[in-house]
């Protein structure tokens, strides 16, 4: 008895089934396949870009004058020129990437009476290169210069009841806006960073 039930268990055990024994009765239950837990999704933060784009003010040429906006060392550059004539502003290209990054230029908006051209429009960037390239600005001598600046008046003063004398009004304080702000783009498959930088025509 003992030799045919253990060739029975052993039969069920291969296909798969084992058989247990209670007092009440005998149960067949097969066995269920343990399976692994599915990995956790990972969640998907912002894109960051893959190369940086700079105007650098300091290669910059063909200009009578080139500063910071707010006189501040990393304030916005400012490209002060003269109708009729023709600058270049250096933009570079700047990899964080292990791959090849073909990027293409472009600009904004641009002032009345101002041309510009990138040499080159499209460029293939090296994994961990830099590449500087020229935005070339020409200036029509019909170009309109930059307006002049706005006049802003803060609130006035209220005098408070006890005092007879009104308070006089603070001197009206003019608020410049350096130049033209143009925007410069850099595209590269759909990604798209972009930087600027003020044109002031005189």
């Amino acid at each position: 008895m003992f030799i045919v039930l253990a060739a029975v268990t052993l039969a069920l055990s291969l296909a798969g089934l084992s058989i247990y024994l209670f007092p009440e009765s005998n149960y067949l239950v097969p066995e269920t396949p343990i399976h692994p837990p599915a990995p956790m999704p990972v969640p998907k933060g912002p894109r960051l870009p893959s190369f940086d784009l700079i105007v650098n003010k300091d290669l910059s040429y063909g200009f009578s004058k080139v500063y910071p906006a707010g006189n501040k060392i990393y304030g916005t550059p400012v490209f002060v020129i003269s109708r009729g004539e023709k600058g270049a502003v250096i933009v570079e290209l700047i990899s964080h990437s292990n791959h090849t990054l073909n990027i293409s230029l472009s600009t904004g908006l641009l002032p009345e009476g101002v041309k510009a051209e990138f040499i080159p429009e499209n460029v293939t960037l090296q994994p961990g290169g830099e590449i500087k390239l020229k935005l070339v600005l020409e200036v029509s001598p019909d170009a309109k210069p930059f307006a002049s600046p706005k006049t802003s008046l803060p609130p006035a003063a209220t005098p408070s009841p006890p005092t007879p004398k009104p308070v006089p009004l603070p001197t009206p304080e003019k608020t410049e806006q350096p130049g033209f702000f143009v925007e410069i783009y850099a595209r590269c498959r759909d990604l798209t960073i972009g930087t600027g930088f003020y044109l002031t025509i005189t």
